[in-house]
Parts: structure tokens; C-alpha cells; sequence
């Protein structure tokens, strides 16, 4: 039974008092259902309760992971691009600019790009405007609360469970 279904059947027994079926007289509910009712109540709560304690266990295992994961890709990363440049640089030094085995094929392409030294000066008309707006919502919360009103935006509250 849910939570829902369990407090419907408590209201029912505690509306409708002792519940038999007329044709039978076998009695449907009594007050001992009630107390298995709530005893239900209170262990579906707590069991509810600490499978949101595990999930939360499992998502900050899974958190720490992405960390680790992400460290291990970087360095692995670094490498790669420590290895590729030292390759490269081989190759070019021994004018090799084409290798193959049956195993990889690898070759040194000429390619052209744009560098820009980070105190060098450029003309205004080679900059590109890149504007991000973001609402502020802490002073539009002060301002709000200061009675302040602007269209489509309000203070919600939020109940928030805390389960420990």
C-alpha cells in the first residue's frame, strides 16, 4: 500500500468507526486495524525515509567518482598531449612526415592560425561583443521583499525534507 492508501484507510476507520459487511457480519475493520494501520503508516514513512538516505548515499558516491574520473581523464589528457608533441616534434626534426604500419598511419599536416599574445592591442574594429544577462536573483529577492513588484517574478516558498 502507498502512504495514501494506507491514510485513506485510516480516515475510513476512524469515520466510518467499526466496518462489518451486513450480509455476513464478518467485521471489515476495527480499532486493531487501526493500530496495524498506523504501525503500517510509521514503518512505510521510515522506510521511504532511508531508501531517500541510500539514493542519497549512492548520487555522492557517484559524485565522488565523477571527481576521480575527471582527475584520471585530465592527466591521461596531459599525456596524450605531452606524447602527440613529442611525436610531432621527432617526425619534423627527421623529416619524416609521413609514418604507416599495418598497426596506425600518421602524418604532419601544415595548418594556419590566429595567435594573440594576452597584452597585445587589438583594433576595435577586430573585437567580437559577447554580452551574457543573467537575472540577479538575491537583489531581486531583496527588492521583492522590500515590496517591490515586477511582472512574472514572485517569491516562492519551498518545503524542503531534511532526512538524516
Amino acid at each position: 500500500m502507498t502512504l495514501y492508501e494506507i491514510d485513506g484507510a485510516i480516515r475510513e476507520v476512524l469515520e466510518n468507526g467499526i466496518k462489518f459487511d451486513e450480509e455476513t457480519g464478518e467485521i471489515l475493520f476495527d480499532d486493531s486495524d487501526l493500530e496495524q494501520l498506523q504501525v503500517d503508516l510509521e514503518r512505510k514513512i521510515e522506510n521511504i525515509g532511508l531508501f531517500i538516505k541510500n539514493l542519497r548515499s549512492e548520487a555522492e558516491a557517484l559524485k565522488a567518482e565523477e571527481v576521480s574520473l575527471k582527475k584520471r581523464r585530465e592527466r591521461k589528457e596531459r599525456s596524450l598531449e605531452h606524447y602527440s608533441e613529442y611525436l610531432k616534434e621527432y617526425l619534423i626534426s627527421n623529416d619524416r612526415p609521413r609514418f604507416e604500419t599495418s598497426r596506425v598511419a600518421m602524418n604532419i599536416r601544415k595548418s594556419e592560425a590566429v595567435s594573440i599574445d594576452p597584452l597585445a592591442n587589438i583594433p576595435k574594429d577586430y573585437l567580437v561583443e559577447k554580452v551574457e544577462l543573467k537575472p540577479d536573483k538575491a537583489k531581486l529577492k531583496k527588492a521583492l521583499k522590500a515590496g517591490e513588484t515586477f511582472d512574472g517574478i514572485r517569491i516562492v516558498t519551498n518545503n524542503n525534507i531534511i532526512i538524516k
